[in-house]
């Protein structure tokens, strides 16, 4: 490529999809920047961070993303799994009954009723 464009593998062993995480995370913080309100982007934000193993991180963009937009029912849903990996079950319940008013048909919260 050009010299002003980034390398996709860099001398670090990055994967790609590394590389691509780390540009996502890049992009989304950008956003977060003009638009601390979009729960959209607390998600995805938190999307990347839960593909990282960062749960704290990953728990607070939810709770961002649920606080801001309350009927967002995949945020919901991610938020009680969250919950449930870190054994806040009182948490996890409300949540997975959020997630279930909004989507009673979701086959991912259903699946945490299991």
């Amino acid at each position: 490529g050009r010299a002003d464009e980034p390398e996709l593998f860099g001398d670090d062993g990055e994967d790609e999809v590394g590389v691509r995480l780390g540009q996502v995370e890049r992009l989304l913080d950008a956003a977060h920047q003009p638009a601390p309100e979009d729960a959209a982007a607390h998600y995805l934000q938190a999307q990347v961070l839960t593909r990282q193993e960062d749960w704290m991180g990953a728990r607070s963009s939810l709770e961002r993303a649920t606080a801001l937009r309350p009927a967002f029912a995949p945020a919901q849903r991610d938020l009680a799994r969250i919950y449930l990996l870190r054994g806040e079950f009182d948490s996890a319940e409300s949540a997975t009954q959020a997630a279930l008013a909004l989507a009673p048909d979701d086959a991912g919260t259903l699946a945490l009723l299991a």
